[in-house]
């Protein structure tokens, strides 16, 4: 599916997207400049030779995954296993990103870049894995990105730098990060120290 053009997509309890493939980015969703509301929706096992395995966000496109919504075993070669959101907004609230993995930059669960901003509440990221890089759960880089954690969970997530979070490697001139979490719960040592890190800002 390709969204653009101020365009909405609406999913309601039940809806499933299974077994999709691209060659360029957003496995099951691309949305360009538009929205996506998902309630009660899975997406699962999605596979893209680009970014968002699961979906991708560009050009100030905004997505809200939301009560009970699952993005799950999806797979990206560029980055953002389950999502990848650029100069977008991604809101999860009560929903799971699991067992996704993404190469090259990482991002197991989501790459998040290009000023760009991301809210989990009540949300989990459970065993998604960086391939090749950073960020098994979260990776941050390039722009202005915002990250907002409360009352989450991240489970299990592996990568070869850091297993939970990974902001971007500051500083650079072109890239600032600001992050808040707020009952930010992990079950590895890795968890305290990542989310000292998502403290920070430049």
């Amino acid at each position: 599916v390709h969204l653009s053009d101020n365009s909405l997509l609406r999913g309601f309890p039940g809806g499933l997207l299974e077994g999709n493939r691209a060659s360029r980015d957003g496995g099951h969703v691309m949305v360009t400049g538009s929205r996506v509301d998902l309630t009660g929706c899975t997406l699962l096992r999605a596979v893209t030779d680009g970014r968002g395995g699961g979906m991708y966000l560009e050009m100030g496109a905004y997505a809200s995954l939301q009560e009970g919504t699952v993005i799950a075993e999806c797979t990206a070669v560029q980055g953002g296993g389950g999502c990848a959101v650029f100069d977008s907004v991604l809101a999860l609230d009560n929903a799971s990103i699991a067992a996704c993995s993404a190469q090259t930059p990482g991002g197991g669960a989501v790459l998040v870049r290009e000023n760009a901003a991301v809210t989990a509440i009540r949300s989990v990221f459970s065993g998604n894995v960086a391939e090749a890089s950073s960020g098994g759960g979260l990776l941050g880089e390039l722009g202005a990105v915002s990250v907002l954690v409360r009352d989450s969970q991240f489970v299990g997530n592996e990568a070869l730098v850091i297993a939970h979070f990974r902001p971007p490697a500051l500083p650079h001139a072109d890239t600032s990060f600001t992050a808040e979490v707020v009952n930010g719960l992990g079950t590895e040592t890795e968890a305290a120290v990542a989310a000292s890190q998502l403290a920070c800002s430049a």
